[in-house]
């Protein structure tokens, strides 16, 4: 087991940003490309002080993109425990409506200590068009939807392959 204490840890959160494709209906994966370092990746960052983790995500996602999102409900496995369940079992159930997170990542960064990153799956929001100038200075991301079976085999990082 490795703890890391105040200070020496990072809380990122980061989204799978999917939409129809008007016209189509095609399933999309919106991807960002870092042209410095040639790597697709997904949006993802760090949680501002006093920030949930799913605000986080949102704006992460949206910044990043320059797509405004929302969470997607689904079915899928967890061990979180229903509200109120005073008595609930360590197991993996399947639930209705979850909107909890699909994944997470955890790094050691050697000297620079943890990272923890939670993957959310989230959609365009309906009749949301991209927002240019959403981006910090540092960042250059080309931001692009691209079908998601092509999308999967494009992302540099294995682990983003995964989710």
């Amino acid at each position: 087991m490795v703890q890391h204490l105040a200070g020496s840890f990072v809380i990122s959160s980061g989204s799978t940003l999917f939409r129809r494709e008007p016209g189509l209906n095609e399933l999309q994966l919106c991807i960002l490309y870092q042209p410095r370092k040639k790597k697709y990746i997904l949006p993802k960052g760090r949680k501002d002080y006093g920030e949930t983790i799913e605000d986080a995500c949102l704006r992460e996602t949206y910044e990043e993109t320059g797509y405004p999102c929302e969470f997607v409900s689904l079915r899928m496995a967890t061990r979180a425990t229903q509200p109120g369940d005073l008595h609930g079992r360590d197991i993996s159930i399947v639930r209705d409506g979850m909107t909890e997170p699909v994944g997470v990542t955890v790094m050691d960064r050697g000297k620079r200590g943890g990272k923890l990153i939670m993957w959310y799956v989230t959609r365009l929001k309906d009749g949301a068009e991209k927002v240019d100038g959403t981006q910090m200075a540092s960042e250059n991301y080309e931001s692009q939807f691209v079908e998601a079976r092509r999308a999967i085999p494009l992302l540099t990082l294995p682990q983003h392959r995964d989710l």
